[in-house]
């Protein structure tokens, strides 16, 4: 570690001899001198915002060929502010208070994991942590899914004193110069030549084909960090990673026509070309560490648009907005799962699925038995968002689902008409129902009886399991909510601890993440130990308190949200801790 340098700033500088007085320059010799020394520091300043705000490329990274369709970063030297970060987060569980010795702690983690990985057949210490001494990248191409070829390379950036013998065990080995490295291949298998190049610090490892494309990159400076799809999207994610995954699609084509040999016909490896080229152009997977939490992020390219189909243009899905639902839910949610824009999306999937000829007969009679709700269209057309959700019930969970209107009335209005449906009903298939009043609100609760007997009565010509059914159901200002009937009343009660929307640890995990989003996932870290405790049996617990529960017990929320930007999509995960 280098020496703290002594501040400057406040030490008078020293006196010295005033130079003699030389003759002013002519007034136009001034003005180019002040021209050029603004000039000047233009330029500099260009180059220092060019240069320290420029995201550094790992040497490492250089050798990556640049036709790769998948790249793998690994990063266990923790870049950037990611050390400190992992001690904080670190700091939450048992054995990690103590951030001086956060280096060996967590080689003794992960010590302990590689041996229990390998059955002690690798030593962390010796084999595996000199090839990580800094960036890890791994690439492949887009090969025979098979596995028969190993179009992969592994660069890693070394302590500078491995060899390749630790790769290849002791067997005998070959060796051959390439771009002025020495390069060892073991013996040939089915599956290929396996090699291993050490270039300075940095070492490869992979097929021999790959390892010589790996030196051409770097060489001929055609790696992937000449390529602008990759950039972009390395770009689109912060600056220090633990972990990164990126795909290309354009990279990703020889995975539709090499399939043969998995006996696929020509049509299934034709759908795989086709799926393949209505993916987005990139997509990016990353992973790094909050001071109290690990946030996970997977952001694409623009989504290619829909080509084909007939009629009328369908509705576009609305932008990212705020949750109306959490402000509903009580403050002991255990999960819930959001999405706004659900009768669009659900609209625009049916008509999808109705010009499919593999979906449309089972979906007609889907459509008939919905026929007395008015149709597909008007049952879930009507719906600008859906929130899945359960809440804790005792020992158990109660869980429904609240749909969520443009407005009071419309709520109101499709409450009645699912009334009035399911009392026309009732009079036939013997339904029994009540009404009950909770906290000023109606509910409606209906026994439906056996469910298997209700969907063949109604011609589905589904087979499920029997079960017995009972529903509540009630409207509350612009949501109907439906559900058991312990679930309607644990939204429609007072909350005397407030909404889950008011609660400090879900506002703090929602700042992580997208507050206006097109739909989220979340769960309470907290409620789900606390009823998986309860419900552990007595024989269990002593071991769950000593081995899992001091590990588990600090985190708080899990919060996953989608968010759109012209057609590109992030999907942010974070797990926070107490």
């Amino acid at each position: 570690m280098a020496e703290p340098q002594q501040d400057q700033s406040n030490v008078a500088p020293a006196t010295e001899p005033r130079p003699a007085a030389r003759p002013a320059p002519a007034s136009g010799g001034r003005w180019l001198l002040a021209f050029g020394t603004a000039g000047a520091v233009l330029v500099l300043t260009a180059a220092a915002i060019v240069l320290l705000g420029a995201r550094p490329t790992p040497e490492a990274l250089r050798y990556i060929p640049g036709d790769v369709a998948i790249v793998a970063e690994l990063r266990m030297d923790l870049p950037g502010d990611q050390f400190q970060k992992i001690g904080n987060l670190l700091a939450h569980f048992p054995g990690f208070k103590d951030q001086s010795t956060l280096p060996a702690k967590i080689d003794e983690a992960l010590g302990r994991i590689v041996t229990s990985t390998t059955k002690g057949a690798v030593d962390y210490a010796t084999q595996l942590q000199p090839w990580l001494a800094g960036p890890v990248f791994a690439g492949a191409r887009a090969g025979d899914v098979s596995g028969a070829s190993r179009d992969f390379l592994v660069v890693a950036t070394t302590d500078g004193k491995v060899t390749c013998d630790a790769i290849f065990k002791g067997a005998t080995a070959t060796t051959e110069t390439y771009r002025g490295v020495a390069v060892e291949m073991a013996a040939a298998t089915a599956a290929g030549t396996e090699a291993c190049a050490l270039d300075g610090r940095y070492g490869l490892i992979g097929s021999i084909a790959m390892v010589h494309a790996g030196l051409d990159a770097h060489a001929d400076h055609t790696g992937i960090d000449t390529q602008s799809t990759y950039r972009t999207a390395r770009e689109s994610i912060a600056a220090d990673q633990l972990v990164s995954v990126y795909a290309g699609r354009d990279a990703m084509s020889g995975f539709g026509a090499v399939p043969s040999t998995l006996g696929l016909t020509p049509l299934a490896s034709d759908a795989i070309g086709a799926a393949i080229s209505r993916l987005p152009a990139w997509t990016m997977v990353a992973l790094h560490a909050e001071d109290d939490g690990v946030v996970l992020d997977v952001v694409t390219a623009a989504v290619p648009a829909a080509s084909g189909g007939t009629g009328s243009p369908r509705p576009t899905l609305p932008p990212g907005s705020a949750s109306r639902i959490a402000p509903l839910l009580p403050a002991d949610t255990l999960a819930f799962a959001e999405l706004h824009g659900a009768g669009i999306a659900a609209g625009n999937g049916l008509a999808a699925l109705r010009t499919d000829p593999t979906f449309s007969g089972p979906l007609s009679q889907v459509d008939g038995a919905l026929t007395i709700l008015g149709g597909a269209d008007q049952l879930v057309g009507w719906v600008d968002d859906l929130g899945i959700v359960v809440v804790p019930d005792g020992s158990t969970v109660a869980g429904g689902v609240i749909l969520m209107a443009a407005d009071d009335a419309t709520a109101s209005a499709k409450a009645d008409q699912i009334r009035g449906v399911l009392s026309v009903a009732g009079l036939s298939g013997g339904f029994t129902t009540h009404d009950t009043t909770v906290n000023g609100t109606t509910v409606t609760t209906v026994d439906l009886g056996d469910v298997s007997t209700l969907l063949q009565s109604a011609g589905t010509g589904l087979d499920v399991p029997s079960g017995h059914l009972v529903l509540s159901l009630a409207a509350h200002g612009s949501a109907v909510i439906i559900g058991s009937e312990t679930f309607a009343g644990r939204i429609l009660q007072e909350q005397t601890a407030g909404a889950l929307a008011d609660q400090a640890s879900y506002r703090h995990a929602l700042d992580k993440v997208a507050a206006k989003n097109v739909g989220q996932l979340y769960l309470g870290a907290t409620a789900a130990l606390s009823l998986a405790e309860n419900a552990m049996p007595g024989t269990q617990r002593p071991q769950f308190e000593d081995s899992v529960k001091p590990y588990v017990e600090p985190f708080d929320v899990i919060l996953a949200t989608v968010s759109m930007d012209n057609g590109a999509v992030r999907f942010r995960l974070v797990a926070t801790v107490k």
